[in-house]
């Protein structure tokens, strides 16, 4: 299936959608089922390929504009799915952060809250490395997206412990190192 479809990445723009679907359509429902198919771990390189792909300079191996492949990881909620991970795990949160950092400012509120929201009563690791995806990312937002984070931190402020609000100033503190430095 590779083989007949790699040949037609590099001029899809160029074809009529209504001439090619009725051939492709096979072809592409199994690529979808595939990857639907592929572990966490496989997806997830296979992700982070197309990323690095699609933002380097080399024009002539690209195959995908990283518009399209931002589009397609919104519309099929890959972040969503990479969320459902391992992410108590540093090596597991490493490549969510780079999908996070990639989508950046198209993620929507609701999956920065959905993001957010996932240290609700988890252990210290967790919470770092949920600190590591968002302070990431957060180069990359937009003003309503970073004001959004900050009214998520304050709200979460009003209801911690100290430990908490310790971790808080931390992950408000590596926020500004990374926005200056990015």
């Amino acid at each position: 299936m590779a083989a007949l479809l790699s040949p037609l990445a590099k001029c899809a723009e160029f074809l009529n959608p209504i001439k090619v679907h009725p051939y492709l359509s096979t072809c592409m429902d199994t690529a979808v089922k595939y990857i639907k198919c592929l572990s966490d771990n496989d997806i997830k390189s296979k992700v982070m390929k197309l990323i690095d792909d699609s933002s380097s300079i080399r024009c002539s191996k690209i195959a995908i504009d990283s518009e399209s492949l931002l589009n397609w990881l919104a519309e099929n909620e890959v972040l969503s799915i990479a969320l459902e991970g391992n992410i108590d795990q540093v090596q597991y949160t490493d490549k969510i952060k780079g999908i996070v950092e990639f989508m950046g400012h198209r993620l929507s509120i609701e999956e920065l809250t959905k993001i957010w929201n996932m240290q609700v009563g988890q252990n210290a690791q967790l919470i770092d490395n949920i600190h590591s995806i968002m302070t990431a990312a957060a180069s990359k937002f937009s003003m309503d997206q970073f004001d959004h984070l900050l009214n998520l931190v304050q709200e979460r402020w009003q209801e911690s412990n100290d430990q908490m609000k310790k971790r808080l100033i931390i992950f408000i503190g590596r926020i500004g190192k990374e926005t200056n430095q990015g």
